[in-house]
């Protein structure tokens, strides 16, 4: 009977792959989520979709995120986001993988992050 190679599992590739970060300064990645999203087209959907997370930030914050939200606030909403929900959340779980390779890639916007990231690769598989 044949052997099998075991299976790896998807947590297992997590813990031996390389992290990559990309830190792009905060109003770009506002910028960028505001194109990507366009809230002003979907007020009301991410109004609820932030009240599904609101219990989870400081309630101050909190309040203030969502009157930007009602008041079309959206970068200054987005940014507050970032700053006490997205990144701390994001930050927290790379700690998860504190064995693996970190690669940070420091860039402006978008586009330099795209080359940045396509040289890396380019790299790995020469």
């Amino acid at each position: 009977m044949p052997l099998s190679k075991p299976r790896t599992t998807t947590a297992q590739q997590k813990e031996c792959a390389t992290q990559i970060w990309i830190e792009m300064p905060l109003h770009s990645r506002v910028q960028q989520i505001l194109e990507d999203y366009r809230p002003e087209q979907y007020k009301e959907e991410y109004i609820s979709a932030f009240r599904s997370i609101k219990s989870r930030i400081h309630i101050p914050v909190a309040l203030e995120i969502e009157r930007n939200l009602q008041a079309d606030l959206f970068a200054e909403a987005v940014a507050l986001l970032l700053e006490h929900y997205y990144d701390p959340k994001y930050d927290h779980s790379s700690h998860q993988y504190d064995q693996t390779e970190k690669i940070t890639f420091s860039v402006n916007n978008l586009e330099e992050a795209e080359m940045a990231l396509n040289s890396f690769l380019a790299k790995k598989e020469a």
